[in-house]
């Protein structure tokens, strides 16, 4: 696009996040299991499978064996400066108009997430923006250095350095905020006539590859050049060597592409001779301008070798206006011959000088005044009057500006056009929406032609909704580089759906997500900000497009902690989307905000922006929840059912189990606490309770359970158990009355009485089975981290029993056990789930660290034993496990932390600096 002519834990510093995808073909349904772990430098992980992100995998509704596909997440992987990860995209996605330099720190700007200590900068903000709509890539561009220092054209001299300059400290920089999000970033030489000739190419070879390519006279592109200093960096680099490369002088079209080819094929040839092996983005002769007909643009596309097979093709997509209407002109001189810009007004569209004016009668604005001399100017709408009868009614073509209906026209002689369609007796227009579908289609086309002739796959590195030309015309609907025309919106949104479509996905990049736009109200964000013109009319046009999301990726809130488990035991179910009314996300998490540490909680419309530290209503330390919910449609409404606890070593009063309902309506996201905090058990100056969990069995019975300890001198005394407390009421909408399980009888599990104990002893799990529940012991082993210490008792078997409740008597049933193979395993890294109602199974999985590795069981109806164990991760180190879905051929089951028939998995997670951030993730299942 020619814009100028237009005014969690780190371990050596290193944060790997995986996700587990188990499927169970027998049963028909997956469970996804994230976790993170740490992996040395270079080395290759014993369970990674290259190359299969995003990529469908079949079931055979007759096999038994458990399968274990890896998923390297789009999300925390900080690479090291080498990358060896053997991930691989099949498609890309993302924004460009952000420029290397607009990486320097924003003075303005909340701290930056990337760089410790530093505001953000307006470079990380956008890519954070990108990535929390469900974005994968970002461009960085820099200005054309060869077409300023040779004085060429375009852009105009007044922009040579708009974009800024090459600065290697901005692109590392960038390459880190990339690294940060695990996104690819287009490395974008920002020019055009670069190759105007051999001394023009030889400058620009040079700032690519330095004295390699033979010339090394660009001082700040270093010996080496771009590639020289970048080649062994980041594996997510793409290189694209000139933006919209332009003819020089009057050469054909096949003439520009040979040359352009040889050219592209020059490039290639140094780059892979200095050892680089990153993927290259080629331009299409027709992305700055061609004289090809628009279905055959495929001719347009550079014909290369490439020996790493890392080629992909561009071409920038657009619908301008003036391509498709014949320009307005206001022959404000009077002659009536032809166009002179000196002295007529364009009003819009384009012509060129000399152009001949025409006449058209039905061309007219509205007559405010309602003399029969009045004259038009600029404040005064201009209306194609399709039936000549002198009034806007619904059959006239509103040109500039919108008038109301009836409104009187009236010509005026120096009101004219310039005739580009081939209809010289009367103003022509195709720019509609019929038009613009066509364009697209041919477009698509000829990409489609492009991997068959060339071969390479797609990846277009600019297009978008702007109309050029189209200013103050009803077609606009928000001005400016960042706007957008009802067309063109038909258009980019009809290029978008084909594109991602096609098998393989074709890769786009849309233009402008930048902070330099000149739409008023566009802000920081350009064409995906939420809301334009500051009034909040419209939202940015990127906002408004439909699109296949990667991984959406959010950041909910940095806090003030220093410890990593602000999300964890696994066993508290803490993050949600609800599956009623406007589908909101909520995450919880601990945090310490003006003096009180407590669990508080975030919302988002969407899981894009978040409002977070919001209360719920917790004294200081208790840092501790679990939340669930359960539909109420009768009322129309969510509710929430939320317990929490103290995080604390010592016994003592106060020592309590927290319970409380919320509801969210569903006409909003907000959620409103419609009780009081309950206290659902106290405690004794001996006691202590902590990590409750819940779950809400299938009559619509809630169920608590929770850490007991008692501390005392004696086993005599002593006591450590697991309690679990059932409501009297189903499917409560108040602060209901509660039985509890007495800890001192050998229910759930047997009693342990190991004296002078003041910490936890067990993290329960608790889950919904087709009748009652099943509850989890979670046995701690004691080499907990610092923040969830408990310790081990007397019994470090795991173990499992059923509990049905009937509104007034527990019973329990059946029991399970098995025993981890080291005395190290860690309760916090558990995590369980069940498939429910999707396939009738009610089986549960349970997934858990043991000795570093991350291993899984499962357990079925009637829950008597559970399965021997399957190693799926040979980790080293397990910081974090969950398993977030279930999913069946027709339904969703209840699961915590995912809603019915949602086709993404919603997820926090922790970031690990000094003050930990709260991050959202919400990835699609395949």
């Amino acid at each position: 696009m020619r814009k100028y002519s237009e005014k969690n834990l780190v371990i050596s510093g290193h944060l790997f996040h995986h996700s587990l995808t188990i499927i169970f073909p027998g049963l028909g349904y997956v469970l996804r299991l994230v976790l993170i772990m740490r992996r040395r430098m270079g080395a290759k992980s014993e369970f990674s499978i290259g190359g299969i992100s995003n990529r469908r995998v079949s079931r055979s509704l007759t096999a038994t064996v458990l399968i274990i596909v890896l998923v390297v997440a789009s999300l925390y992987v900080l690479r090291p400066a080498k990358a060896t990860s053997t991930y691989t995209d099949n498609a890309f996605a993302g924004w460009g108009a952000t420029r290397l330099k607009d990486t320097d720190p924003n003075s303005t700007a909340p701290n930056s997430v990337v760089f410790s200590g530093q505001k953000a900068s307006n470079f990380e903000q956008i890519a954070l923006r990108e990535a929390a709509l469900g974005y994968n890539t970002i461009r960085g561009s820099f200005s054309p250095y060869c077409t300023a220092k040779f004085g060429l054209t375009p852009p105009d001299p007044s922009n040579y350095h708009f974009i800024g300059d090459y600065n290697a400290t901005q692109l590392a920089r960038a390459i880190k905020i990339a690294s940060y999000l695990s996104f690819w970033i287009v490395v974008d030489y920002h020019g055009y006539s670069d190759l105007y000739n051999s001394t023009t190419v030889a400058c620009w070879q040079s700032a690519w590859f330095g004295s390699t390519a033979g010339n090394s006279t660009n001082g700040i592109f270093g010996a080496g050049g771009i590639v020289g200093q970048f080649k062994s960096n980041y594996t997510r680099i793409i290189w694209e060597p000139l933006n919209e490369p332009n003819r020089p002088g009057s050469m054909s079209d096949s003439v520009w592409n040979a040359t352009l080819s040889a050219n592209y094929q020059a490039w290639l040839n140094y780059d892979r001779k200095a050892g680089d092996t990153h993927q290259v983005v080629l331009q299409n002769i027709c992305s700055f301008g061609c004289g090809l007909d628009r279905t055959v643009w495929w001719q347009g596309y550079p014909t290369v070798n490439d020996t790493q097979n890392a080629v992909l093709e561009s071409i920038h997509n657009y619908i301008y206006y003036p391509g498709y209407s014949d320009a307005l002109i206001y022959d404000a001189d009077g002659d009536g011959g032809t166009y002179n810009p000196n002295a007529d007004q364009l009003i819009s569209g384009t012509a060129s000088s000399g152009a001949t004016l025409r006449t058209d009668t039905n061309l007219k604005f509205v007559n405010t005044t309602t003399s029969s001399t009045e004259s038009w100017n600029a404040n005064k709408a201009i209306v194609y009057d399709a039936n000549s009868n002198g009034k806007f009614d619904g059959t006239d073509v509103p040109m500039v500006f919108i008038p109301i209906s009836g409104a009187l026209l009236k010509t005026d002689s120096k009101m004219m056009f310039v005739d580009k369609l081939n209809h010289p007796s009367s103003w022509t227009t195709n720019y509609t929406n019929a038009t613009a579908d066509a364009i697209a289609r041919d477009d698509y086309l000829s990409m489609l032609n492009e991997t068959v002739h060339q071969g390479w796959p797609i990846l277009n590195t600019e297009g978008g909704p702007w109309c050029g030309a189209c200013r103050n015309s009803t077609y606009e609907v928000i001005g400016g580089s960042a706007g957008y025309s009802i067309t063109g919106m038909r258009y980019i949104q009809d290029v978008t759906n084909y594109m991602e479509a096609t098998n393989p996905r074709m890769s786009w990049m849309w233009w402008p997500a930048a902070s330099w736009t000149d739409t008023p109200g566009a802000g920081l964000y350009g064409a995906i900000t939420s809301h334009i013109n500051s009034n909040g009319v419209h939202a940015g046009w990127g906002t408004l497009l439909s699109h296949q999301h990667f991984s959406v990726i959010a950041h909910i809130a940095t806090t003030s902690q220093t410890g990593s488990e602000l999300t964890v035991p696994e066993s508290e179910q803490r993050t949600f989307q609800n599956p009623r009314g406007l589908q909101g996300y909520y995450a919880f998490y601990r945090d310490s905000i003006n003096s009180v540490q407590a669990c508080y909680y975030a919302t988002s419309p969407d899981g894009s922006g978040w409002n977070s530290s919001q209360s719920t209503g917790l004294s200081n330390l208790y840092d501790t929840c679990s939340a669930i919910y359960a539909q109420d449609p009768s009322n129309s409404r969510l509710l929430v059912y939320f317990v929490a606890s103290r995080h604390s070593t010592s016994v003592g009063t106060g020592h309590n189990i927290y319970f409380r309902i919320g509801s969210i309506v569903d006409t909003s996201t907000y959620l409103t606490w419609l009780t009081s905090l309950q206290t659902l058990k106290s405690t004794n100056s001996s006691e202590n309770l902590a990590y409750p969990v819940i779950a809400q069995d299938s009559n619509g019975y809630l169920h608590v359970a929770f850490s007991y300890t008692n501390n005392a001198a004696t086993s005599a005394s002593a006591a450590e158990n697991v309690e679990v407390c059932s409501s009297q009421t189903a499917n409560p909408a108040s602060n209901p009355t509660w039985t509890c399980s007495n800890p001192r009888s050998n229910n759930p599990f047997p009693e342990e009485r190991v004296p002078n104990i003041t910490t936890p002893v067990t993290m329960p799990h608790i889950l919904a089975i087709s009748s009652g529940v099943l509850v989890i012991k979670g046995v701690c082993s004691g080499a907990e981290s610092t923040y969830v210490t408990c310790s081990l008792g007397s019994d470090p078997v795991e173990r499992s029993v059923v509990m049905t409740w009937n509104g007034s008597t527990q019973t329990w049933g059946n029991t399970a056990s098995f025993t981890f193979s080291t005395t190290t395993a860690k309760a916090h890294v558990r995590t369980s789930g069940v498939n429910g109602t999707a396939t009738g199974s009610y089986r549960v999985h349970f997934a858990y660290e043991d000795g570093g590795n991350l291993t899984t069981r499962y357990t079925d109806s009637p829950y008597t034993s559970w399965s021997t164990a399957t190693v799926a991760c040979i980790c080293g180190t397990v910081f974090g496990a969950h398993l977030t879905h279930v999913s069946g051929s027709l339904t969703t089951s209840s699961v915590a932390e995912l809603s019915r028939n949602t086709v993404y998995v919603p997820l926090a997670w922790v970031q690990a600096f000094t003050q930990r951030q709260i991050w959202f993730d919400k990835r699609p299942l395949n």
